[in-house]
């Protein structure tokens, strides 16, 4: 089914007919005819007239999970105002898109450019969040630092606590950076102030908790690690924690080969992103079991992802994507990624399944895999939709 659609038509009004249509575009992946829409309205009007229509467009392109057609939209409206004359969110939106299709020196770019030209917009402490993220994991660590905290402060002024949960993924930055001093304060800090017994902040305290077992680990200081070493969490309720589940389940299984102190610093390094010191590892594989040698395959696949050898990554990973490797969504996601980047879904759709399989994961990106997939698929499906 092929539908025209005209400013004429909808007299610039992007009204509940119109998202109609445009989401069987979407989903028919009628990509031209969503474009056309697009252009006639960056030729109609000054961008802060259309931008409401065509940032529509751009979120339900991103609820489809058509991330490579948005960022490609977004692009077109960034050069046609390449002054940031247009609207905040749709440039924003270039950096996030970026970065959730991995291409992260881009997307630093792109946020950089945002906060220069946005400051005091409402969306600046996103845009902050996503660039210490991004700093955290190309080691930029003074830089990753200074954004997060930036993040932290909005945090602390919209919600109570706010500033304490942002903080959670400051630790990562600390414990990759080796200022484990500053890091333990915080978690002493925060394990003080929240408590286990109180609802409304138990999740604040589990948080906490949780990096008390990473400090430890990372630390590979073994008797308080397994001091600590329990998710504290009622039985029936553990299933909502499932991605600290399989955290804690990786470093308990890697503990159990703590006397292989490089294959253990091998994971640590793996867990904090640190791919090149991955790869630099001298370790002697004639020592480890089958269970070892996988979860190597995997670290090392993972690590020339990120490199850009992807054929290498590729082999490492396809190999390692198969049951008794206690690093499976890890190395199920990256084979699955790796296919679906090159446009091969029905492969990516195979290498997929051990992911899909699993209970719990703490790689919550495959999630996000799954419904890319099933949207190439025609099977993506929204709350209230049969089927």
């Amino acid at each position: 089914m092929i539908l025209i659609i005209t400013l004429s038509n909808i007299a610039m009004a992007y009204d509940r007919d119109t998202w109609i249509k445009m989401t069987q575009l979407i989903r028919d992946k009628d990509f031209e005819q969503v474009e056309k829409y697009l252009d006639e309205l960056l030729t109609s009007a000054n961008p802060e007239k259309i931008y409401q229509q065509y940032s529509d467009v751009i979120v339900n392109l991103e609820r489809h999970r058509e991330l490579e057609k948005a960022l490609e939209f977004v692009n077109k409206y960034i050069d046609t105002y390449p002054d940031y004359s247009g609207d905040a969110y749709i440039y924003r939106k270039q950096g996030w898109f970026l970065t959730e299709l991995n291409r992260y020196q881009e997307a630093i770019e792109s946020f950089e450019k945002f906060v220069a030209h946005f400051k005091g917009s409402i969306y600046e402490p996103l845009a902050r969040y996503k660039l210490g993220m991004l700093y955290f994991r190309t080691q930029e660590y003074e830089k990753a630092e200074y954004n997060h905290k930036f993040y932290m402060e909005y945090e602390k002024e919209i919600r109570k606590y706010g500033d304490y949960l942002a903080a959670i993924e400051l630790l990562d930055i600390y414990f990759a950076w080796g200022k484990m001093e500053k890091a333990k304060e915080m978690i002493d800090e925060g394990l003080d102030l929240f408590s286990r017994e109180n609802e409304d902040i138990r999740d604040y305290y589990i948080a906490y908790y949780m990096k008390q077992i990473e400090y430890y680990f990372i630390q590979k200081d073994w008797k308080n690690f397994k001091r600590v070493n329990r998710l504290p969490v009622p039985f029936y309720l553990r299933i909502f924690y499932g991605g600290l589940n399989s955290r804690l389940k990786k470093m308990n299984t890697v503990y159990k080969y703590r006397k292989n102190e490089s294959f253990v610093d091998a994971y640590i390094n793996h867990r904090l992103w640190k791919h090149q010191e991955v790869l630099k590892a001298e370790i002697d594989e004639n020592q480890l079991n089958k269970k070892q040698k996988l979860a190597l395959q995997t670290m090392r696949g993972i690590a020339y992802y990120w490199f850009g050898e992807k054929e290498k990554a590729s082999e490492y990973l396809k190999t390692a994507n198969v049951r008794g490797n206690f690093l499976l969504d890890e190395a199920s996601y990256y084979a699955a990624l790796i296919e679906f980047e090159k446009g091969n879904y029905e492969e990516a759709e195979q290498q997929l399944k051990n992911y899909r399989s699993l209970w719990y994961s703490d790689v919550p990106e495959g999630h996000d895999l799954v419904r890319r997939l099933d949207s190439k698929f025609g099977r993506l499906k929204f709350f209230g939709e049969d089927g």
